[in-house]
């Protein structure tokens, strides 16, 4: 009885390879946003209004920024920038919850990752020694305000690590609702794999050599996940004979020497994002701990 229902999965295997590339067909769509090449790719069905899907994705995108992007000066946390240290700013719910999304980033990579000084941080205690845990009451009143005050002017927050993941999930989102299983979405290497690449495949996704960005190092093959890199091998300044990355140590406030890049494969490509910028800066022992606690792959040369 074995034997007939081998030679009938297989028959059915034979029949899928022949009829997936004939019932289904593949789209990109490339554009600048987030002051990058935003590469979207969809594979669906031949009947499927890819340009709608590409428009709604755009959109979504074009919706973060105007949320968190830093660099776009009608954005929320540009207003934020601009206003908060006058009076409390009311902000959407979801850029209020980035922005304690980041807070909380920020506590578990210990100010690794940081967005710099907002009202959440002080009800925290997170930058006071002594620390301190707000009363349920006082959380659930804040939660519900949604306000952001900047303590004088000149702070700001900048949401640049964490921003563009955040849109591309925005992004990923929409194209799951419009019904489309299998996708990718490249935002200048913040990238989330939507689904399989196809029946057979998972997504295919090359790590650049830090030493020489023409070459790629690893590829991981990603399903239904996201993967971000951080390091200092494309932006960096020298002096004194050495080599200093464009990435801050928040904890130092001095560039870290260039020393690794690392890659994070996560479940958001908001925290995958978040993460890698941390994890170019933190111990071996602190790496680890983060890699249980967030269950994300990581990847350091």
């Amino acid at each position: 009885m074995k034997k007939p229902i081998v030679i009938i999965a297989i028959a059915v295997l034979i029949a899928s390879a022949i009829a997936y590339p004939l019932l289904n067909k593949s789209q990109k769509s490339t554009r600048f946003k987030m002051g990058t090449v935003v590469e979207i790719t969809l594979n669906g069905p031949i009947w499927t209004n890819f340009d709608k899907i590409f428009e709604k994705a755009f959109l979504a995108i074009d919706k973060a920024q105007n949320l968190a992007g830093r660099y776009n000066q009608g954005s929320q946390i540009s207003i934020v920038n601009r206003e908060a240290h006058k009076f409390p700013v009311n902000v959407d719910k979801e850029l209020y919850n980035l922005i304690e999304n980041a807070i909380d980033i920020s506590r578990n990579t210990e100010g690794a990752f940081d967005i710099t000084v907002t009202p959440l941080v002080e009800l925290w205690g997170f930058y006071k020694k002594q620390g301190s845990s707000p009363s349920d009451a006082k959380v659930k009143e804040d939660r519900e305000k949604r306000t952001v005050f900047l303590k004088k002017d000149g702070v700001g927050l900048d949401l640049s690590a964490i921003a563009k993941g955040y849109a591309v999930d925005r992004a990923a989102k929409v194209i799951r609702e419009c019904g489309i299983t299998s996708a990718i979405i490249n935002a200048g290497g913040d990238i989330y794999c939507v689904g399989k690449k196809n029946i057979f495949q998972k997504w295919s996704v090359g790590i650049k050599d830090p030493d020489d960005n023409k070459k790629i190092i690893k590829v991981i093959h990603i399903r239904g996940k996201a993967v971000a890199t951080s390091g200092g091998y494309e932006k960096f300044l020298v002096r004194q004979g050495g080599k200093y990355s464009h990435l801050i140590d928040p904890r130092t406030g001095l560039p870290t020497e260039i020393s690794r890049n690392a890659t994070v494969v996560a479940q958001t490509c908001a925290l995958a994002d978040a993460l890698a910028t941390a994890l170019c800066i933190l111990s071996k022992d602190k790496i680890a701990q983060l890699k249980i606690k967030y269950d994300i792959e990581v990847f350091i040369f």
